[in-house]
């Protein structure tokens, strides 16, 4: 479709903007192979790796956009320019897809009366709008003491707020907007099951954790799908399950999940979401970190792992992994990640622990910047000695 943006060059939001679609898919490539070479690892695999493309921009179905009022009262809302110094208006944006293009342009028409704000704008798969405000207690105190905002807001769309992401409860005029104690978990993400790819609702709040856009999500589900089946691995332990993104589509298959992550409101939706989908006798959900003791022993039952860690990557988990006995490890390894430098380095310990990298799989899901999510499978090797 080719990419077209008024505020290219100055938008932090597109940093690539200039280089050629393909060509930048070339250079992602290359940077796993560059951070590959680097950690003493053959960087072929990402040189040759099949990247998927869903187009070169209208992939959003969430954004996370800044809002700052000039000392005139003039509102911005957008994301910071390439050298961080102010945030840029976006009137509109060729990263959000139809249905959030259009509820961004509304909300620009009825921006909270703060100085400033972070918003999260989100289109469920069913199309309600959802809007995550995180602000000072004393701008909040103003939107409750004055509610018209919140009033006008709220009747187009779900509105949390803070760091707890509690909902906004507006109950009927003269009484005072509230907010509920808890975060309530809605279906504002899907993901997709079996190769007939059905969806099926994930369950959260407004802020938290989704992958950018429903179309991308998909593709990473399917890609993760095909790392496993080629596994052949009917027990899996998955690290950094969220509320279910690849855990639903893995039990789905016919597998048994132990579903381990930090989060309990991810948790929660994942449990939902396994209810709903039908699949909850195949999920067993527990609390639990990369660097928890005892995390590594759960794997000694699982004939792979499946990771998403964060963009620090996995740390001292390899090394817990590879201190188990070979014969009771799992033989294989799904590794999601964003960020090829964590990934590289991880896979360098992986060899050292007896997993060679075995095929890699990229996502292009952030077109015009340099990132991109990768697929990788690793294959115990030695494992029986």
């Amino acid at each position: 479709m080719g990419f077209s943006c008024q505020h290219a060059g100055t938008c932090g939001g597109c940093p690539s903007w200039a280089t050629p679609y393909d060509e930048q898919l070339a250079h992602k490539r290359r940077a796993l192979a560059d951070a590959l070479a680097e950690a003493g690892l053959d960087g072929a695999h990402a040189r040759d790796a099949r990247v998927t493309s869903l187009g070169e921009a209208g992939l959003r179905d969430r954004v996370d956009l800044a809002l700052v009022r000039e000392p005139d009262g003039t509102p911005r809302l957008g994301l910071w320019d390439l050298a961080r110094s102010h945030v840029v208006d976006l009137e509109a944006c060729p990263q959000l897809s139809p249905r959030l293009a259009a509820w961004h342009a509304e909300l620009r028409r009825h921006l909270p009366p703060v100085a400033r704000a972070s918003l999260r704008l989100r289109v469920a798969p069913d199309g309600r709008r959802g809007l995550w405000v995180d602000l000072a207690h004393v701008d909040a105190k103003a939107l409750f003491d004055a509610p018209t905002w919140l009033r006008d807001v709220g009747a187009r769309a779900a509105i949390e707020m803070g760091q707890r992401r509690k909902p906004v409860i507006l109950d009927p005029a003269p009484a005072r907007p509230r907010l509920g104690k808890e975060p309530v978990l809605a279906p504002w993400f899907a993901t997709w099951l079996g190769d007939d790819a059905r969806e099926t609702p994930l369950f959260g709040p407004i802020g938290g954790f989704s992958q950018p856009g429903l179309a991308p999500a998909r593709a990473i589900v399917a890609a993760v799908r095909a790392a496993l089946r080629d596994t052949g691995a009917s027990d899996v332990l998955e690290i950094g399950c969220g509320n279910g993104q690849l855990t639903l589509p893995i039990a789905a298959d016919g597998r048994r999940v132990v579903a381990v992550d930090t989060d309990a409101v991810a948790l929660a939706g994942l449990a939902m979401g396994a209810e709903r989908a039908g699949v909850s006798a195949h999920v067993d959900a527990r609390s639990g970190s990369l660097a928890a003791s005892g995390l590594a022993a759960l794997a000694m039952g699982a004939d792979a792992l499946v990771v998403d860690p964060p963009r620090s990557g996995l740390g001292a988990f390899v090394p817990a992994l590879g201190a188990l006995p070979r014969p009771s490890r799992p033989r294989h390894l799904v590794y999601v990640s964003c960020y090829p430098e964590a990934l590289a380095r991880d896979a360098a310990a992986l060899a050292a622990a007896g997993y060679d990298l075995a095929a890699l799989e990229g996502v292009d899901q952030f077109p015009q910047t340099p990132h991109i999510e990768w697929i990788a499978r690793f294959r115990g090797v030695l494992l029986t000695a």
